[in-house]
């Protein structure tokens, strides 16, 4: 099932709401509109990768300030989270969280990757096309 971008992009502004409402992290929310639905799969894992990044931000960064920019391209939709903070330890690249957000966008056909930023802070981003080969899997419930 094909879940609306609008609810995609509301679950994006409850996350980033909710994080701010509860840490001392503010949030810049740069969403613009999908011309296309996406796979409630798919929908589930953009959520879900940004949900444990911002925990990993809020954790590990010493950030003030983290930047979510999700937008919708011709081939599909990408996920951008950077950060303020100190950057990524040498082996910090192999901790659970991001093994776990790689795996995430790798089951959906996407590519992952996360470096430190020149000017200090994280950069994660993932990209996933909108044919991703979920359209078969139908949703838990």
């Amino acid at each position: 099932r094909l879940r609306r971008a609008q609810a995609t992009l509301q679950t994006m502004e409850l996350l980033a709401a909710d994080v701010e409402r509860n840490s001392e992290l503010a949030i810049e929310l740069e969403i613009n509109e999908m011309s296309r639905p996406l796979h409630w799969l798919v929908s589930t894992t953009l959520y879900r990768i940004a949900q444990e990044a911002l925990t990993n931000i809020l954790r590990h960064a010493e950030a003030s300030l983290a930047h979510v920019d999700l937008r919708g391209g011709k081939e599909g939709v990408t996920l951008v989270i950077r950060d303020n903070g100190k950057g990524l330890a040498v082996q910090a690249d192999r901790g659970l969280g991001i093994i776990g957000m790689r795996e995430r966008a790798n089951l959906v056909g996407g590519s992952f990757s996360v470096e430190s930023a020149v000017d200090g802070g994280t950069i994660i981003a993932v990209t996933i096309p909108y044919e991703s080969g979920v359209h078969d899997q139908n949703p838990p419930g």
